[in-house]
């Protein structure tokens, strides 16, 4: 399974560019899957007040809900992404896009808006490429790609990763 991480400032275009590798994934019959790393604090919305969450109040240490192609699980435990990576390979992903978890150590395109991003360059680990609207001015050893070229990244994350 190759996984990708997508990691920039807030407000950034992380969404948008992962939803935009996930249709393109899917264009191409790849199967894939993503995680977001729910960076606000606090829990995830959408879970509170239902069975499984009143199940795993009650002890459970994994609840899940089944209904309609959706599974959700909640859980007591703090999971760290490559103890959900696993879970992911049981449904035979092909390509794992992971939005956020910044100080993980998987391949990452790191998102720059504007010039003070420049600094995420200097404090993160395996990056593999750019994506900017900037003119890039740096001498950068890395591939740099502008927003607009998803197609151009797609098929270098799928060559490279």
């Amino acid at each position: 399974m190759k996984i990708i991480q997508i990691v920039g400032y807030k407000n950034s275009g992380k969404t948008t560019l992962v939803n935009q590798l996930l249709q393109k994934s899917v264009a191409y019959g790849i199967r894939v899957a993503s995680i977001k790393h729910h960076g606000h604090g606090g829990k995830p919305d959408g879970y509170e007040n239902t069975d499984s969450e009143l199940h795993r109040k009650s002890g459970a240490i994994i609840a899940g809900v089944v209904g309609e192609n959706a599974f959700q699980l909640t859980t007591t435990d703090c999971w760290e992404l490559p103890r959900l990576i696993p879970i992911y390979e049981l449904f035979e992903t092909e390509l794992l896009i992971v939005e956020g978890f910044k100080q993980e150590d998987y391949k990452k395109i790191v998102l720059i808006k504007n010039k003070t991003d420049w600094k995420l360059i200097e404090t993160l680990s395996n990056i593999c490429a750019i994506v900017t609207l900037l003119d890039v001015k740096k001498n950068i050893d890395i591939p740099v790609f502008r927003y607009s070229e998803i197609h151009k990244l797609f098929h270098w994350i799928m060559k490279t990763v």
